[in-house]
């Protein structure tokens, strides 16, 4: 068995209240225009990508995470609607830097 290898940078899916563990599996149904373009970038290449969380700070407003963690797709589903339903499994987390 070999191991993975992580690309430097993937795209990011941010969610609000939602964390994804390393080892852990995340549904997921992708229909946003631009979260279709990051999944076909992600199947063209490694299969990753990262999820990071959006939550409210203290002021009541939205701030995200600098912390995720990398995911691999394990499987992945393209309906006749451009629209995708997928298993994302957890890998590593990762500290978003930009």
């Amino acid at each position: 068995m070999t191991g993975l290898t992580l690309p430097k940078k993937c795209g990011v899916m941010l969610l609000p209240d939602c964390t994804l563990f390393p080892h852990g599996g995340l549904p997921l149904y992708i229909f946003e225009e631009r979260y279709r373009t990051m999944l076909d970038e992600a199947l063209a290449g490694e299969c990753v990508f990262a999820v990071g969380r959006i939550r409210e700070n203290e002021g009541g407003e939205d701030e995200i995470s600098t912390v995720g963690t990398a995911g691999l797709v394990r499987a992945s589903r393209e309906g006749e609607d451009g629209t995708s339903q997928l298993l994302l499994h957890g890998v590593i987390r990762v500290r978003f830097c930009e």
